[in-house]
């Protein structure tokens, strides 16, 4: 997950790429707990993939994403949100 990389979250991007479309759409309710404090659907989505995986909230490790990930991954990666996108699309 781009985002989780940009905001210096490895160890729970590694993890979160792991994860069974279930656990991705359990990550996307939370998600929605950020939207109304988080403007950034990546910030939003990277914290809710932190208290999934970890089990409970905290601050992502950056507090501005580097913007480097994104275009290492803009092509190979359709990123968390796509997937998560084409699950609810399935269902």
């Amino acid at each position: 997950m781009t985002a989780l990389l940009a905001y210096g979250e490895f160890e729970v991007a590694e993890k979160a790429d792991k994860l069974a479309d279930e656990q991705v759409l359990q990550i996307g309710k939370i998600a929605m707990n950020y939207v109304a404090t988080n403007n950034l659907v990546d910030k939003t989505l990277a914290l809710a993939a932190v208290e999934y995986v970890e089990g409970k909230k905290r601050d992502l490790k950056r507090n501005r994403r580097e913007m480097k990930y994104y275009n290492d991954n803009s092509e190979k990666d359709e990123g968390f949100f796509g997937r998560m996108m084409k699950l609810i699309m399935k269902k």
